[in-house]
């Protein structure tokens, strides 16, 4: 792992719609009492990503494969 951290929870949906912008135009219209942005669905690559993790977490806390 070289001493990088994965996030092992919804935080890696969170960064991804703070890096395309989303949360900076979602507090923008809090913050001046507009409708809040439609949000996109997220991506294949990242469907496919988060769904990697979690099969990765379900078989490191059960110790068992995903796919037996």
């Amino acid at each position: 792992m070289s001493g990088n951290m994965q996030p092992l929870s919804k935080e890696l949906v969170r960064k991804y719609y703070k890096d395309i912008g989303y949360e900076e135009e979602l507090y923008y219209a809090r913050k001046n009492d507009l409708p809040e942005p439609d949000i996109d669905p997220l991506p294949y690559y990242m469907i496919q990503k988060v769904s990697e993790l979690y099969k990765s977490m379900f078989e490191r806390m059960t110790n068992l494969s995903f796919y037996h």
